[in-house]
């Protein structure tokens, strides 16, 4: 059977497990495109295998749109693998942006430590939809809805372990916004995605990321799950930016936070401060952004759902998911869904 027919049945059975599962609109966009819709890439990825997804993602949206995207030699657009252990994506696009709207610049990577993984080996499709989907970013796509027929829904897997992308080319949503943006000029954004002024800082670069998460979590229980350390803490300061390597997705805030009350974890760090990084900064160059991690401010108390890295500090898992802040009225409000919780929910469902 045709690989890709095969991909659209298997789709078609797992969508129909969800009962809240629609099929895609038009997907959202980021409002920015290449000048030009005859794109080319740098393929640098390591091996054959590497080197193979991305030619074979160019293609699928060479054959679904007006755009052209292919491989070459174009060091302002690569695509490549590298393992990158701390954190809870697996895939990622680092742009630069020009103030008219257009892409200066893009890196496209796959994080091997999670696809040289077995659940990924073995899951057919799973690398390849990875690798489509941050290629959609770098045409100027945003994230769809999980549970649509989208390439570009924002995780890999659920938590419950299914996988939640259904197809590894794009789908009709994902065809229509890029011709959209290619033929009839630029889509608007949603307001979570838009770029405006305050963006940007003059003199400096700025770089707005994307991830692709390796879960998706659909409850709480999950999330806890997964956490090293789940506790009630205060933001005691922000210390700024701190850059653990050579890429964008390197630029880390820093928090200390001290811990008030812990719910899953190491007993011994009550009354204690830690660091937290959430993604993003800046430095004399560039300002480096990801508009689903809220930097949080000195005196905020939060509920944080955390993992630990091997260098001993702390990081929100899928940022802004994992972290509710307390407001005026003593409710937690989750910095990604804005969804309310009471205290005691959240200890409840964190007790494992």
């Amino acid at each position: 059977m045709n690989k890709k027919i095969f991909s659209l049945f298997l789709g078609f059975a797992l969508i129909l497990s969800f009962l809240n599962t629609a099929f895609a609109e038009d997907t959202p966009t980021l409002g920015y495109k290449w000048s030009t819709s005859n794109i080319v890439f740098q393929n640098n990825g390591t091996n054959n295998f590497y080197k193979s997804i991305w030619t074979t993602g160019a293609s699928e949206w060479t054959n679904e749109t007006d755009v052209s995207l292919s491989s070459g030699t174009n060091s302002n657009f690569t695509a490549g693998n590298k393992s990158v252990t701390g954190v809870t994506w697996d895939g990622v696009m680092e742009p630069v942006y020009n103030s008219n709207m257009t892409f200066k610049s893009a890196a496209v990577w796959v994080n091997t430590y999670f696809t040289a993984t077995n659940k990924y080996v073995e899951t057919e499709n799973a690398i390849q939809g990875l690798a489509t989907h941050e290629l959609g970013h770098a045409l100027g796509l945003a994230h769809a809805p999980v549970g649509t027929f989208s390439v570009m829904v924002p995780a890999t897997f659920t938590s419950d372990g299914k996988l939640a992308r259904y197809q590894y080319f794009p789908g009709l949503g994902d065809a229509n916004s890029i011709n959209s943006i290619y033929s009839s000029g630029l889509s608007l954004s949603p307001e979570q995605y838009k770029l405006n002024e305050s963006d940007f800082v003059e003199g400096k670069e700025l770089v707005n990321l994307h991830f692709s998460w390796s879960k998706w979590y659909i409850d709480l229980e999950h999330l806890a799950d997964d956490s090293d350390l789940v506790v009630l803490a205060t933001v005691e300061s922000r210390d700024g930016t701190v850059i653990t390597g050579n890429n964008y997705f390197d630029y880390k805030q820093k928090s200390t936070v001290k811990i008030q009350e812990i719910f899953k974890g190491d007993s011994s760090l009550i009354d204690k401060n830690i660091s937290l990084y959430q993604m993003g900064g800046e430095d004399k160059d560039v300002v480096v952004k990801y508009h689903d991690a809220t930097p949080l401010d000195e005196n905020d108390t939060v509920i944080l759902y955390l993992k630990k890295t091997e260098d001993n500090y702390y990081i929100p898992i899928n940022e802004n998911v994992s972290i509710f802040k307390l407001n005026s009225y003593g409710e937690f409000v989750n910095l990604q869904s804005k969804t309310i919780y009471d205290k005691i929910t959240l200890i409840t469902d964190s007790a494992l």
